[in-house]
């Protein structure tokens, strides 16, 4: 549609990500809410726009600056990557993320995310996908005892 194409035509995502680095934290925390209302498209054309332009790699630094924070930043790129793990449609962005930043998100303890995305980058790229380790992911995932 003409909206998607005036997107991508004129980098709109790129100069919204620009705004990352301004001064004041409601104009980040509105780029971010800009990115993550793209993201929720679930839209394949924009899941290969951003790999193929490296648009989650801003978002993970912006992770890293915040990391020891706890404000809205942080919990919009929580939720983003929150919901990256959760969608069949997204999988390529968490493939891409973990592939780029898993030495990175591989520090990041306060939260469950990073880790349930590891395993998950595990478990599909796995030669073979065991079971069993699908069972431990979804053990740790509801915290519940799963029979074999």
């Amino acid at each position: 549609n003409y909206i998607t194409e005036y997107i991508f035509r004129n980098q709109t995502i790129q100069n919204v990500q620009r705004l990352f680095n301004h001064q004041q934290l409601f104009v980040v925390l509105a780029s971010l809410k800009f990115i993550k209302a793209i993201i929720y498209l679930k839209d394949k054309r924009f899941v290969n726009y951003i790999i193929q332009h490296h648009l989650l790699d801003p978002i993970i630094h912006l992770l890293s600056q915040n990391v020891d924070k706890y404000n809205l930043i942080n919990s919009a790129i929580l939720e983003i990557f929150e919901f990256i793990s959760h969608q069949t449609i997204l999988k390529p962005l968490l493939l891409e993320t973990v592939k780029k930043s898993r030495a990175f998100l591989s520090t990041i303890n306060y939260t469950h995310i990073f880790t349930n995305l590891i395993t998950k980058y595990d478990i599909l790229t796995a030669p073979e996908p065991i079971a069993h380790q699908q069972i431990e992911y979804k053990k740790r995932r509801h915290g519940s005892d799963l029979d074999s």
